[in-house]
C-alpha cells in the first residue's frame, strides 16, 4: 500500500509544474498569463523526499502524516521548473487500502509561490481528481483556479500528469 500511495500522492503534487510550465511556455508577465486563463498539462516525477510519520498502530491510520518534496519537471523538455512541498494528513483509513485525508502543498518557483489544499479520497486520484488553488506570493498573488491530477510515466519514471487550469481574481 506504502507505494501506491506514494505514487498517487505524487500526482496532487505536479500542481505546481504546470504553473511552471504555464511561466515558461511563453511571456514574463505569469500574473498577466493567469488573468487570461492559462492551461497546462504537465508532469512530476516521484522522489527525493517521502517520510511517512505513523503516531500509532502500524499502517496509515487518522492522525499520520505523508511530506514530500519533488522537483517539478516540464514534460516537453524534462527540465526542472521548480520545487512542490506536500503535507497529507490522514483523516480516515476506508476498506481496501483507501483512506480520506486532507492535502496541503506549496510550489516554489522563481517568480513565487502558489498554494493549494483540499480533501482527496486515495482510490479517486487513479481516475483523476480536482483540487482548487487556495493563494499564492509573488507574481501569484490573487491567483486562483484549478488542478487535476492523474498518475502516469514519463520517460519511464513513475509520477503524474496534471491539468493546471490558473485564473487570477
Amino acid at each position: 500500500m506504502r507505494g501506491r500511495t506514494i505514487a498517487l500522492l505524487t500526482a496532487l503534487l505536479v500542481v505546481g509544474t504546470a504553473v511552471a510550465s504555464v511561466l515558461a511556455s511563453g511571456g514574463s508577465d505569469a500574473a498577466a498569463q493567469a488573468s487570461a486563463g492559462s492551461k497546462a498539462r504537465v508532469f512530476d516525477r516521484e522522489g527525493p523526499y517521502t517520510r511517512m510519520i505513523d503516531v500509532g498502530s502500524r499502517g496509515l491510520r487518522a492522525g499520520d502524516s505523508i511530506f514530500e518534496v519533488h522537483p517539478l519537471l516540464d514534460p516537453e523538455t524534462r527540465e526542472r521548473v521548480g520545487r512542490s512541498v506536500t503535507h497529507v494528513r490522514i483523516v480516515r483509513t476506508l476498506p481496501k487500502d483507501d483512506f480520506l485525508g486532507t492535502l496541503d502543498c506549496t510550489v516554489e518557483l522563481p517568480a513565487g509561490d502558489i498554494t493549494f489544499y483540499g480533501v482527496i479520497r486515495l482510490s479517486e486520484l487513479e481516475g483523476g481528481t480536482v483540487l482548487p488553488l487556495t493563494g499564492g506570493t509573488g507574481a501569484y498573488v490573487g491567483v486562483e483556479g484549478t488542478v487535476t491530477g492523474q498518475g502516469g510515466e514519463l520517460g519511464g519514471k513513475p509520477g503524474a500528469y496534471l491539468a493546471f487550469d490558473i485564473a487570477a481574481k
